[in-house]
């Protein structure tokens, strides 16, 4: 924080120091959440019944009139990287304060109503000198009665493998079975009063997933495992599977894959034992891009059939982890396992060197702290280094970034024959290495847990730290703009099979002279999108107005009509479009793009002849009942539609 430029001529160290020095900002003690003796969060304390505007407190420094500017974060998806650029916004305030008695100051927030849960909160105060210093603290929107949902989820299991414990190798079942454990499924429900969230898991083995696949929408989260060797020597997804996965995928939804998801197997043998060993090659090929595990991008640039199997010919080309490499690698020709990653290793090289029982937290986040306060240092059952390292490099969009919560550590927990702790000198020399030897990480809507290997119900911190993960994986999937239409009475919501959600409203059209050649109808309506901020920097990817003539709820522009009269916004925000003060927000029809939880009305103009299809205009079909005008907003991943439909109702005169 004390950063001090070179001094210029005359100038003390006092004086430059002065003007470098920016005072702490503080968050209130009321944005710092607090644990029960179980450490799930407090239903007391640390949570804020909110509205959709608040007012957020602190302090800069301890003195009353000094001015900055301040920028306050909200980490909306849990990855903890307080986005703020031209394509998306994490910022919910970002102005100048002035600070009054002992430093304090007050700043109202307002939030879209669809933003819940727990939100890790980052303020930032920088000076006119532009030094800066920030605080973070959290709070939970939590959700009322009527709020409270149940969330489907579908568990891919293995199939038929006969290892470890359940006959199918699975070693986390999520569901309510009682024919297993149930500790992770009573571990989510006892926090699901503050959580305000549901589970309700649909088990199928890797055989039964075609069966599945064609209809995902139902689900509000896809889970791949856990299992060992997950899809074993002779089991796989089908190629549709992997494709109607990854179209789930990018459409934002969450999908959290487990330990062994990925195989370093899938492309066949190339060091010489004569066997091939294609364990799960169409998922391991599948969705190696998509988790986050090509570093060098070989899944784009190589055919997959020029891939190897590791050696330390291909190590550096293909991303290989280093556990792997050391594993399968050799030191100047001589047998396999004879390389060392780190001088002074002393562990033989064999499967068991990259085993450990112990993960180390590295980043802090929704993930380590909701519903459970996780511990730094942390017993597991027992787990391996996976087998390709991460693309860790900074990418345009946070959607793409992999951000590594815990890592594999040296054991710390699990007792020898002689008594002792068994360490492990290869992660004890490796540090926490996000790179090689991650545990649990996220990218964008994807999340990869490390944990499988070994039966987890025992493990009371595993299971409330994947309790926190699979709140993570829920609460990063993509939210799909809405369309709030305030003009119009709302009937109901509707979901696509392609993940397209559709708010539907009734609006009357009041009645106009029967030789009035204008008749106008003006829609009202705010887009808001969870997903951004209140920053003007990011705005919808798309906007199209339209008149849906087919009623299919899509736009086609060889059946339908696009609507292109004006849009205004409401510029003094006083609800009400004065065209004298509020702005014409497009002036041509699509070249300017609409901001996040802004009011909009557009004029239109039903007896207009460009508004005519097949021969029939606009109030023709206002008169017959069928007019429906669709607002359609889209984000980068996923569009949300309003459908307002306008019918003419003829008022009587009660005089």
């Amino acid at each position: 924080r004390n950063v001090v430029a070179e001094r210029k001529e005359g100038e003390t160290i006092t004086s430059a120091l002065a003007k470098k020095y920016a005072p702490d900002v503080t968050i209130d003690n009321r944005f710092k959440c607090t644990y029960d003796n179980n450490g799930l969060i407090s239903s007391t304390s640390g949570l804020e019944d909110l509205e959709s505007a608040f007012t957020f407190t602190g302090t800069v420094g301890t003195t009353a009139g000094y001015t900055c500017n301040l920028k306050v974060f909200f980490d909306k998806n849990g990855d903890g990287l307080y986005v703020d650029n031209e394509n998306e916004s994490e910022v919910y305030f970002d102005g100048k304060i002035t600070t009054k008695e002992n430093g304090s100051f007050a700043v109202p927030i307002i939030l879209p109503d669809d933003l819940k849960g727990y939100i890790r909160i980052k303020a930032v105060v920088k000076t006119a000198a532009g030094v800066s210093s920030q605080d973070e603290g959290a709070i939970v929107l939590q959700y009322d009665e009527s709020e409270k949902t149940t969330v489907n989820v579908l568990q891919i299991l293995p199939n038929d493998k006969d290892t470890i414990k359940d006959k199918d190798g699975t070693t986390l079942h999520m569901g309510n079975n009682k024919s297993y454990s149930t500790n992770f499924f009573d571990s989510f429900k006892a926090a699901s009063g503050v959580t305000g969230i549901y589970l309700n898991v649909t088990e199928i083995h890797l055989k039964d997933v075609d069966a599945t696949v064609d209809d995902l929408s139902q689900y509000g989260m896809v889970v791949i495992g856990f299992a060992d060797n997950f899809g074993g020597k002779t089991h796989d997804l089908s190629d549709k599977a992997v494709k109607k996965i990854t179209e789930y995928a990018n459409s934002g939804k969450p999908v959290l894959m487990a330990h062994d998801g990925v195989m370093y197997s899938a492309y066949g043998n190339e060091y010489g034992t004569g066997t091939t060993d294609d364990t799960a090659p169409k998922a391991s090929i599948g969705f190696r891009n998509l988790v986050g595990m090509d570093r060098y991008g070989v899944m784009s640039s190589l055919n997959t059939g020029t891939l190897r199997r590791p050696n330390m010919t291909y190590q550096y080309k293909e991303g290989f982890s280093n556990a792997i490499i050391m594993r399968f690698g050799t030191a100047n020709g001589s047998a396999l396992g004879s390389y060392r990653m780190y001088e002074g290793q002393k562990q033989e090289v064999d499967s068991n060197i990259f085993k450990t029982d112990t993960v180390n937290k590295l980043n802090s986040g929704q993930i380590t702290e909701y519903p459970y306060q996780i511990p730094e240092d942390l017993k597991v059952a027992y787990t391996h280094s996976q087998y390709y390292q991460l693309d860790l490099e900074k990418k345009t969009n946070s959607s793409d970034e992999v951000v590594v919560w815990y890592t594999l550590g040296a054991s710390k927990f699990t007792k020898n024959n002689s008594g002792n702790v068994s360490g492990n000198d290869y992660f004890g020399l490796a540090g926490q290495d996000a790179l090689n030897n991650y545990y649990i990480y996220s990218k964008g809507n994807i999340t990869y847990s490390g944990a499988g290997h070994s039966d987890m119900n025992n493990q009371t911190d595993e299971i409330k730290l994947f309790v926190n993960t699979v709140f993570k994986a829920l609460k990063s999937g993509n939210q799909a703009p809405v369309v709030d239409v305030t003009s119009a009475a709302y009937l109901k919501s509707v979901t696509s099979e392609t993940y397209v959600t559709t708010r539907i409203y009734d609006q009357f059209v009041r009645d106009f002279a029967e030789d009035s050649e204008y008749k106008e109808v003006t829609i009202q309506f705010t887009p808001h999108d969870a997903d951004m901020g209140v920053s003007k920097t990011p705005r919808f990817d798309t906007t199209r107005i339209y008149w849906d003539v087919d009623g299919d709820g899509a736009y086609d522009s060889k059946k339908d009509v696009e609507i292109t009269d004006m849009i205004y916004e409401d510029v003094d925000q006083d609800g009400m479009f004065n065209l004298t003060v509020d702005k014409v927000a497009r002036r041509e029809y699509g070249t300017e793009w609409l901001h996040n939880m802004t009011h909009y009305a557009i004029a239109i103009n039903m007896n207009n002849e460009k508004y005519t299809k097949n021969g029939v205009k606009l109030w023709d079909a206002v008169n017959n009942g069928t007019a429906r005008i669709n607002i359609e907003v889209r984000d980068a991943k996923i569009a949300g539609i309003a459908q307002v439909n306008l019918s003419y109702r003829t008022l009587f005169n009660l005089e």
